[in-house]
C-alpha cells in the first residue's frame, strides 16, 4: 500500500480487509479496486418454475460449500410458493454428499480452516437464538471421512427476517435463510436492504418484469433464472460494501490505465486571436 512504485491496488477478499486497504492507500491517494464480500439475494416470483428455482438454489447456495462471494444466502420467496419451494429445496439439499473432495461423488467439502468452521457454527447458533426455524442441517456430519475435518452440513433456516444478524452478515459457508414476500416492490426493497451489493438473482417466467426488477436492485450483477454464472467476457464487481471497480471483461483494462489529455498547437502562429484582449 505504501511503496512509491505501486500505482494501483487490486484486491479480492473480505470487506474488513478492503476497508483497511482503502485507509492505507489514501495516504498517497493510490487508485484502488476492491472486489469484496456479498450477501446475495435469491428472489423467487409467484410465476417461477419451482423445480428450476430449486436447482438453481442448491447450486447457488452450496457450490464450494458456500465459500463464494456471490453465493445465494438470502432467499425471498413469494408467499404463494414459499411452502412448496422450501420443501423441495430441503429435499434436494439432503441429497448433497459431504466427504473427501478427491472423491467425485462428493458435493460438499470442508470449510477452509477450523476457525472459519467455528465462525459459521456461531452464525447457526445465532440464527436459532433469533427465532429462525431450522429446516435442515445445522450440525457437523458424523462419518469416518468427515469426523476429523472442518465440515458443516448444508443448513437451511425458514421464517427469517432481515433484522437477523445471519441475514445481514456474510457467512461464507453453507448456511441460508428463507423469507416470504408478497409484491415485487417488497422483494426489491428486501434485496436492497443490505450493506452489500455484489449480486442477486430473480426467478420468473416474465422476463420483461424480471428486467424491470433487475434495474432496481442495487447490485453489480443480477441474473434472471440463473445464479452464480460468471463469464470472463462480462464485467464483474459490486457496489456499496461489496467494493468498486470491475474485474473481468475489457472494462478491467480501464482500471489499470490512466486517461491523459495531450494538447499540441500546430498553427505556428505566435499570437492567438484572444491575446488581443490583453493588449
Amino acid at each position: 500500500m505504501k511503496h512509491p512504485k505501486v500505482a494501483k491496488i487490486g484486491f479480492t477478499g473480505d470487506t474488513a480487509t478492503g476497508k483497511r486497504i482503502m485507509r492505507l492507500a489514501s495516504d498517497t491517494v493510490k487508485q484502488v479496486g476492491l472486489e469484496l464480500g456479498g450477501k446475495n439475494a435469491f428472489i423467487v416470483m409467484a410465476d417461477a418454475d419451482v423445480d428450476s428455482a430449486v436447482e438453481g438454489a442448491v447450486f447457488g447456495a452450496f457450490f464450494n460449500t458456500g465459500q463464494v462471494c456471490a453465493a445465494a444466502s438470502r432467499f425471498y420467496i413469494h408467499e404463494s410458493l414459499y411452502d412448496a419451494f422450501a420443501e423441495k429445496f430441503v429435499t434436494a439439499s439432503k441429497k448433497l454428499r459431504c466427504g473427501d473432495t478427491m472423491d467425485m461423488g462428493t458435493v460438499i467439502g470442508p470449510l477452509a480452516y477450523e476457525a472459519h468452521r467455528d465462525k459459521v457454527e456461531g452464525y447457526i447458533r445465532g440464527a436459532k437464538e433469533a427465532g429462525a426455524t431450522l429446516l435442515l442441517g445445522g450440525e457437523r456430519p458424523d462419518t469416518p471421512e468427515t469426523r476429523n475435518g472442518f465440515f458443516v452440513l448444508p443448513t437451511i433456516f425458514g421464517g427469517c427476517t432481515n433484522d437477523m444478524t445471519f441475514m445481514r452478515e456474510e457467512i461464507f459457508g453453507p448456511v441460508v435463510g428463507l423469507a416470504r414476500f408478497s409484491t415485487p416492490e417488497e422483494a426489491v426493497a428486501l434485496a436492497n436492504d443490505s450493506n452489500y451489493g455484489l449480486s442477486a438473482s430473480i426467478w420468473t417466467k416474465d422476463v420483461r418484469a424480471g428486467l424491470a426488477m433487475a434495474g432496481q436492485i442495487k447490485a453489480g450483477t443480477v441474473w434472471i433464472n440463473e445464479h452464480l454464472i460468471i463469464f470472463c467476457e462480462t464485467p464483474w464487481g459490486g457496489c456499496k460494501q461489496s467494493g468498486w471497480g470491475k474485474d473481468l471483461s475489457t472494462m478491467v483494462l480501464d482500471e489499470y490505465t490512466t486517461t491523459k489529455h495531450i494538447y499540441v498547437d500546430l498553427t505556428g502562429v505566435p499570437e492567438k486571436p484572444w491575446y488581443a484582449i490583453l493588449k
